[in-house]
């Protein structure tokens, strides 16, 4: 489902109340607001027989950061399956840097390829997190020392020559980019406490077998603008990822999921757009909200989205390239200028279906529901008891772990040990040199 709508017309109302319906029916779903209001409203109204299925994620929550690593692979895996995992992460890291990189980023198919190589590996290392790829590319030393150790050639070649054999202006412009991107997040503790954790507290395929309900606040006011799109980002990519993993069970076997975005051009991103028209075969169903197809940063993600959904519900909106887009799925039973001259909390919605159907008309009502507060609170409790890894105040100070160790060689190949601890900058990209 697509929700288009400006503000105060009733399009987060409407979520809402399709998410109250999603729980009390047992349903697993999961939610993410780049707000935060709609988030902490929900708590107040979880049933007490659910409230052991909610995972409350908050960054902001400082004390109790629930672990998400990125580049976390699934144990036990080898040969095919395990170089098919790689390349799922990979895609999924690339999609959610992408996101955060500037538009006017020059060099982008560079800087995504040094990337590539970057995330491919930190994969060949034990416990790789996002802040590994910036080590690699940030200490010469610890870089020095697994490519030492690689036995992909690509991966070395890469190392040595293309990196290695590089001028120092050449390596900058080759790599400042990411690590200028990532770099920035390990100035934000609330990034750091969750994403630097090598294991994270919450296995996503869990999450969607066992119809958890997943509730995260990405408030941009509290977060700020790039680090709550990193976090949704995430959200996004391990969802995605651990959909995919479906593949490999029955399709009786893969319980409906329900996510929930709202203002979701901040998280829209072209490899999660892109699985809408295979998300009903794993059983994913999306529902997206956004105040204005104008806000996409991409218009071809917008026609995509239009493509692929079944259902598309117009609130008023304020700018008129939303009623050109959408427009043609209404006609010829809503002409132009009907639209935009909504009356709040009023909607158009065009439902798909095997037959042609006229689209329907509506309106949300706010039923006058308190929630409350000893339910959120009592949500809270459970989710940091259950999800979260507790932050001791003292545990805030940088630990410096020992150096990487080369561990054995199966067909994992998972080496070196990751220096989990925030280093900051320590060696320039000047000192790269060839590998011998």
């Amino acid at each position: 489902m697509y929700i288009i709508g400006g503000t105060g017309n009733g399009k987060t109302t409407m979520l809402f109340y399709e998410i109250l319906q999603d729980i009390r029916a047992g349903n697993g779903l999961a939610v993410i607001d780049p707000h935060g209001d709609l988030a902490e409203r929900i708590l107040r109204y979880i049933p007490e027989d659910r409230v052991k299925d909610v995972i409350y994620m908050n960054p902001d929550d400082l004390m109790y950061p629930i672990g998400m690593n990125l580049l976390e692979l699934s144990p036990d895996l080898t040969g095919d399956d395990l170089l098919h995992e790689k390349d799922l992460i990979t895609e999924a890291t690339i999609s959610v840097l992408r996101k955060i990189f500037s538009d006017d980023d020059s060099g982008g198919h560079r800087i995504e390829y040094v990337l590539r190589n970057a995330i491919q590996t930190a994969l060949t290392l034990e416990e790789p997190t996002l802040f590994t790829i910036f080590e690699l590319l940030n200490d010469a030393k610890f870089r020095r020392k697994v490519v030492k150790g690689l036995e992909d050639k690509n991966l070395k070649d890469f190392w040595s020559n293309e990196i290695g054999k590089a001028g120092d202006m050449q390596k900058v412009k080759m790599a400042a980019g990411i690590t200028a991107k990532i770099g920035r997040f390990l100035f934000s503790a609330s990034a750091r406490r969750m994403l630097e954790q090598p294991k994270s507290t919450i296995n996503f395929e869990d999450v969607l077998a066992g119809k958890k309900i997943l509730i995260c606040n990405f408030s941009k006011g509290l977060l700020g603008e790039d680090t709550s799109a990193l976090f949704g980002t995430t959200v996004l990519a391990k969802i995605q990822t651990a959909a995919l993993r479906r593949a490999r069970i029955g399709q009786s076997d893969r319980s409906p999921y329900y996510l929930y975005v709202d203002e979701f051009q901040n998280f829209a991103t072209t490899g999660f757009v892109q699985m809408l028209s295979e998300a009903r075969k794993y059983k994913l169903f999306l529902t997206m909200a956004e105040q204005s197809t104008s806000q996409q940063d991409e218009q071809r993600l917008v026609d995509i989205i239009l493509a692929n959904v079944g259902t598309v519900v117009c609130f008023r909106s304020g700018s008129p390239a939303d009623e050109r887009l959408v427009l043609p799925l209404f006609m010829p039973f809503i002409d132009q200028g009907e639209i935009a001259n909504l009356p709040a909390y009023s909607y158009y919605v065009r439902i798909s279906a095997v037959n042609a159907q006229e689209p329907m008309s509506g309106m949300t009502i706010v039923v006058e529901e308190n929630g409350s507060e000893s339910t959120a609170e009592q949500v809270l409790k459970s989710s940091r008891e259950l999800y979260a890894k507790r932050i001791e105040v003292a545990a805030e100070a940088e630990i410096i772990e020992p150096e990487p160790k080369p561990i054995k060689k199966p067909s994992t190949k998972r080496k070196p040990k990751t220096n989990h601890a925030t280093k900051k900058a320590s060696d320039e990209l000047s000192e790269m040199k060839p590998v011998a």
